[in-house]
């Protein structure tokens, strides 16, 4: 609730029209309740008080004494000094073991990890992606060969190329019963900004109403850039760090449609990119077939 997107007080008041007045009610107090831990902005405070004008006029007085507390609270927590975190040391013997349960697709991605598909225009990156959200969407056993662990929601964030995106997606084999688990947007966030991130995080859960994300593509990297600079390693770490929240937050991978360098052999760009993701895979036209593509793993940690 504290960092929530503008609207979503609008948008809750919105939710008794398909609810119980009753349910409704207690759903907002405890909403309202869970303010006193946070400091809400101004906007957040103002959009509850909407609510409860046009919805509770008559409860308007527990949910100011809910907003005094939380600015309160808040304002007690921001003064104090954070502690430091202890370190935790463990034998071999403890580490964790990576399990089979924690890729995407058995051997490729992983649940929690960023990667970045790159390649020249048109080589098929977008192509490659369709087909992966194909496999994830409709249950399918396999995704070039390797086995599909888990199944679910996938989502598309594009600044360019919307208008073939269906027909690449169709053509992968997602067809309209499926619909529900493939969701896109022509609203690439800013990966740049906390605030830009904080508001697509909460858009999918919205759309995912309690279940889970398997993937999430941004296409392109250029877009989801926002203002920052391409070639500045500090601006890329700050966008590094909200993928990493993303994935994070949604649990689930996340995929970044990039450009490659001219020979394919680097990503353009800042060179922090190339330290900061999981995976790095280059799609290529098949020199001896130019109707063939080929998917080179440049980059795998941890494997």
């Amino acid at each position: 609730l504290g960092e929530a997107s503008p609207g979503v007080f609008e948008a809750l008041g919105r939710i008794r029209g398909a609810t119980e007045g009753t349910r409704h009610g207690t759903f907002m107090r405890e909403a309202s309740g869970l303010l006193s831990r946070v400091a809400p902005s101004e906007l957040l405070r103002q959009q509850l008080r909407d609510v409860y004008r046009a919805s509770m006029p008559d409860e308007m007085g527990d949910m100011e004494r809910n907003l005094r507390d939380a600015e309160t609270h808040g304002l007690s927590r921001r003064s104090k000094k954070s502690e430091p975190i202890p370190f935790e040391w463990q034998t071999l013997n403890e580490l964790p073991l990576r399990t089979p349960d924690a890729d995407l697709v058995e051997g490729l991605v992983g649940t929690g990890e960023l990667c970045v598909i790159s390649g020249q225009p048109s080589a098929g990156k977008s192509t490659l992606l369709a087909h992966l959200a194909a496999a994830v969407v409709t249950d399918s056993d396999t995704f070039l060969t390797m086995k599909v662990v888990h199944h679910g929601h996938f989502f598309f964030a594009v600044g360019e190329g919307l208008s073939g995106l269906r027909g690449r997606l169709r053509a992968a084999g997602i067809k309209e019963e499926h619909d529900r688990r493939l969701l896109v947007t022509g609203r690439v966030p800013s990966l740049h900004e906390d605030a830009s991130t904080s508001t697509f995080i909460e858009s999918v859960r919205i759309q995912l109403a309690g279940e889970n994300a398997r993937g999430i593509v941004f296409e392109t990297l250029s877009y989801a850039l926002g203002t920052a600079d391409e070639n500045s390693n500090g601006d890329m770490a700050r966008v590094l760090s909200n993928c990493r929240r993303i994935i994070a937050e949604l649990r689930c991978p996340v995929f970044l449609v990039h450009h490659s360098s001219k020979g394919g052999e680097s990503l353009r760009g800042a060179s922090a990119l190339l330290g900061g993701v999981y995976v790095w895979l280059v799609v290529e036209r098949d020199p001896n077939n130019p109707r063939r593509r080929v998917v080179r793993t440049i980059k795998q940690r941890d494997r």
